[in-house]
């Protein structure tokens, strides 16, 4: 066996994903957050809106319709998509308390050793003492400063969302090509 072809087997290996039935349910509930990765139309308040929109696509044109159902399916998936991006920045802004995964995971360090040196199991290191001291003396940020860091704290939801807004894009564009070839072998336009 060559040095590649065992290279290929040992990061195949490593890029399986969960084996164990925890990490396996664990990893089932990554897309349940926002309710991204289900088809629109298994959202029983967005099917008439799918139906609507198709209807308007198809122009009374009966034999495209099934092509402008899947442009419209495409573009309210899209527009979800947006909308979500949108209230996900708008309440980590209105957040005044807004911290990033870092900084709460910073600060929760921080109370549990407060709570262990109230217990007496522990006292106070000196670098305790620095990150208290950081936290007690965060300035106040302007609206810039603070905007970028909640943006960047949002970074890797805001990236998932961007991978299924290029889907949804992806998706409306073929589905568009596909209306257009239909609608050109019916004549009608």
């Amino acid at each position: 066996m060559s040095n590649r072809v065992a290279a290929n087997r040992a990061n195949a290996r490593k890029s399986t994903g969960p084996r164990l039935s925890s990490g396996k349910q664990r990893a089932a509930q990554n897309a349940k957050k926002h309710g991204l990765s289900l088809p629109v139309l298994h959202d029983p308040e967005l099917g008439p809106e799918v139906e609507a929109l198709s209807r308007q696509i198809a122009a009374g044109n009966e034999a495209v319709l099934p092509f402008a159902r899947d442009i419209a399916e495409a573009q309210i998936d899209l527009s979800r998509v947006r909308r979500l991006r949108g209230e996900l920045i708008d309440r980590a802004l209105r957040d005044r308390q807004f911290r990033t995964v870092e900084q709460s995971v910073q600060f929760l360090k921080l109370v549990a050793r407060v709570v262990q040196i109230e217990d007496g199991r522990g006292r106070f290191s000196p670098s305790d003492e620095l990150r208290a001291q950081r936290y007690l003396d965060e300035k106040i940020e302007s609206g810039p400063e603070r905007h970028a860091r909640i943006l960047s704290g949002l970074s890797q939801e805001l990236t998932r969302m961007d991978r299924y807004e290029r889907r949804a894009l992806s998706r409306r564009k073929f589905a568009i090509r596909r209306f257009d070839i239909a609608q050109s072998g019916t004549g009608v336009r």
